[in-house]
């Protein structure tokens, strides 16, 4: 469970840092290509909050065993909340967009869910499913310590 997890985190956070990323490859002559690798300005909302995302999905990695068993489910959480609310704005700014007038539907500008978006939220998701799993085994296999009752021992003198 725990290579699980790791390569889980692994997966969403390079999904988080996908939508923030562009390739281009330049031809300079007849052979060469020149390949650089940026980052798209989205703003600094956007980009904090998939700093934030990635964080939280690499938890595994900067937080002990002990730890991870207590915190695991908080983290897990959140990074479904923060996914969950980023695909509803990106939605809701993608219908404003469409909704305009039809002069401004004609820019270059494109906005749609990506491979990046979708590998994210399912990343996530099956976290949050084996976070759960755990988390459900955990509190099955705690066991609780049993009462020792001793007898009444009175000397009568």
């Amino acid at each position: 469970m725990k290579n699980i997890k790791k390569n889980l985190g692994i997966i969403t956070s390079l999904s988080a840092l996908l939508p923030l990323l562009k390739f281009t490859i330049k031809p300079l002559g007849f052979d060469t290509k020149y390949f650089t690798l940026g980052l798209i300005n989205l703003g600094l909302k956007a980009t904090i909050l998939a700093f934030i995302i990635i964080a939280l999905s690499l938890y595994s990695f900067y937080l002990s065993d002990n730890l991870q068993k207590k915190f695991s489910i908080v983290f897990v959480t959140l990074n479904m909340i923060l996914v969950i609310t980023l695909s509803l704005l990106l939605k809701t700014e993608v219908k404003k967009i469409l909704s305009q007038n039809f002069a401004l539907k004609l820019l270059n500008v494109t906005y749609s869910y990506s491979w990046g978006w979708l590998v994210l939220f399912l990343g996530t998701l099956s976290s949050f499913i084996v976070v759960l799993f755990e988390f459900k085994k955990f509190l099955s296999n705690k066991n609780e310590i049993p009462k020792i009752e001793t007898e009444n021992n009175e000397i009568e003198l």
